[in-house]
């Protein structure tokens, strides 16, 4: 089942750490954030979470401003994985832009991540420019993708 942040009924505080363990497990470079990070985002950016009872198997963050929203985050626990959940929250992503107006869709992800590029383009983004030596720990590129939503 996929909620937004919001309709889940553990504190803040819970939900940062294991959002934060979860990333830090499924990055191949560790969480992007700490939990302090985590919890610091949840005021300006929107998550969802895919819950199986009390555990979270995924979470998406997104920030949306005027007609265009970017994805922050989007990460799958690895026992997870390869069973449609990642798919599933960009899909009620995709649902809640449109309802909002939302035009473009953007997200950055690693050079190196072959496996993410490719699912990204299977859902229609497509690449529109890199940012050189964007990302730290290693330092590499980050590919920027957008989906065109309307």
């Amino acid at each position: 089942m996929i909620i937004s942040l919001d309709e889940s009924n553990l504190t803040k505080e819970f939900l940062a750490e294991k959002i934060y363990n979860l990333a830090n497990e499924s990055f191949a470079t560790a969480s992007p954030y700490t939990k302090e990070q985590f919890l610091h985002s949840f005021k300006y950016e929107t998550y969802l979470l895919y819950m199986d009872k009390e555990e979270i198997l995924g979470f998406l963050s997104y920030t949306k401003v005027l007609d265009e929203a970017e994805v922050v985050n989007i990460a799958v626990l690895n026992q997870a994985k390869s069973k449609g959940i990642g798919k599933q929250l960009l899909h009620v992503l995709y649902n809640e832009l449109k309802n909002e107006q939302a035009v473009l869709l953007f997200l950055e992800v690693r050079e190196s991540n072959e496996i993410a590029r490719v699912f990204y383009e299977k859902e229609g983004f497509i690449k529109i420019s890199e940012r050189k030596n964007y990302y730290h720990s290693p330092v590499e590129n980050a590919i920027v993708m957008q989906k065109k939503l309307l």
